[in-house]
């Protein structure tokens, strides 16, 4: 790149940054392998990175090594524009595509003053002081564990499931069994909770024992209660993620339906592949369902107990372009547009802002105001800094993903001749 004069740096073809987790689809059932071209690599393929954070930034040039937050680093005005720069230093979104197999770990995101606190006691589990909301978007059907439960739906389980009362305090297992509980749905949540944080291992590893032994002769179980078996298996019986997952509500995403998942809310993807967007940070707290670290302590206090939300994103039809559908989460640091071919020809305004661009399959023609043009397909990203105005782009088939800082400009619509 040392040729390129940064004042006017064009749209940079991206290579993505691929995690092979062991919970990753493998082949042709991997999107994400689909998407690199590597459905014959045996390893898992769990997830595709597009962006410029430092554990995986994409590539602008592969055979030199120059990734997309070298760029960013040698002018962030350039390339980011002076209010991002300004506001967050970095790229404030990353974009990822998930293709899972296994339940991956119960866990939660800091909100900025936790992160802040976090990264200055423990900078190795905690690389950075922000805060990580993030958004799914379903390609097939997802399934995962969301926010706790109802105190009703608690109430039901620990009828269903007697062996987790033996967890919880006397007083408040005997009002439950007695179908009366003064705590509130708050309250039920924590203590819930905490007391299967806070067990033994004998204690949890005997709940969850008998939990199996029981479910292995029930005819009707939910999704998560047929995983119950392997994860014991995988994880032992003393695991608390295994006991605690059961406080949680269980939900399934169709293609195309979106979550949003905000700062301190328990969740755990289970199944699926989806487009995965969030602001640019690492910061997971996880307890259980995983043999990464695990701070049990901190999820416990920093958890929303309150929180009764679905989480589900509206889609949104852009006003002047019928064929992109919006999803805009309440954060300022990213929105998504996927744009479905045959589409007219689309002028999109940058407004002083990155953008980053991922062909899910198909292709997409992108035009610069220069005239110089470019082809993405399958599998390609594609940033485009904020020194450029706009640009032009048609996709010619498939669909295409643009990811932009919060609420920008619609594009304009142009109709092909």
């Amino acid at each position: 790149m040392s040729s390129v004069n940064l004042s006017l740096l064009p749209p940079q073809r991206l290579v993505p940054f691929v995690q092979h987790y062991p919970w990753g689809k493998q082949g042709e059932s991997s999107i994400v392998a689909r998407l690199t071209e590597a459905t014959h690599d045996k390893r898992p393929h769990a997830e595709l990175w597009l962006g410029s954070h430092p554990s995986g930034s994409a590539l602008i040039d592969a055979q030199a090594g120059i990734t997309l937050r070298d760029c960013i680093a040698r002018n962030p005005i350039v390339t980011l524009g002076t209010k991002i720069s300004a506001q967050w230093s970095e790229l404030p979104f990353l974009l990822k595509v998930l293709s899972i197999a296994q339940p991956l770990s119960i866990q939660a995101h800091p909100d900025t003053a936790l992160a802040e606190k976090l990264n200055l006691k423990d900078r190795f589990h905690y690389p950075d002081p922000h805060h990580k909301p993030e958004m799914g978007i379903a390609l097939t059907p997802v399934d995962l564990l969301y926010g706790f439960k109802t105190k009703i739906e608690l109430i039901n389980t620990f009828t269903r499931h007697p062996a987790l009362l033996d967890l919880l305090p006397r007083v408040v297992a005997e009002n439950i069994r007695s179908g009366a509980s003064p705590l509130s749905e708050e309250e039920l949540r924590y203590e819930a909770y905490r007391s299967i944080v806070e067990a033994s291992s004998a204690e949890r590893a005997t709940a969850t024992n008998t939990i199996a032994a029981t479910l292995a002769n029930c005819s009707t179980q939910s999704l998560y209660e047929k995983l119950i078996p392997s994860l014991i298996k995988e994880y032992g019986a003393d695991d608390i993620g295994i006991a605690s997952a059961l406080l949680l509500k269980e939900i399934t995403l169709s293609p195309g339906e979106a979550l949003y998942i905000a700062p301190r809310i328990p969740h755990a993807y289970l199944s699926g592949d989806l487009i995965e967007c969030m602001a640019a940070s690492d910061n997971v707290v996880r307890a259980g369902l995983t043999r990464k670290f695990q701070d049990k302590e901190t999820l416990l206090q920093m958890l929303d107990y309150a929180h009764s939300g679905s989480g589900r994103i509206s889609p949104q039809i852009d006003p002047n372009n019928p064929e992109t559908t919006l999803f805009i989460p309440p954060v300022s640091e990213f929105q998504v547009g996927i744009t479905r071919g045959l589409t007219d020809l689309i002028h999109a305004v940058v407004s002083g802002t990155p953008e980053l661009l991922l062909q899910l399959e198909g292709t997409t023609k992108i035009t610069s105001p220069d005239g110089s043009s470019l082809a993405l397909t399958t599998g390609q990203g594609l940033f485009v800094p904020a020194c450029v105005e706009s640009y032009d782009f048609e996709v010619k088939e498939g669909r295409l993903v643009r990811v932009t800082v919060g609420i920008v400009e619609t594009s304009v619509r142009i109709k092909s001749n």
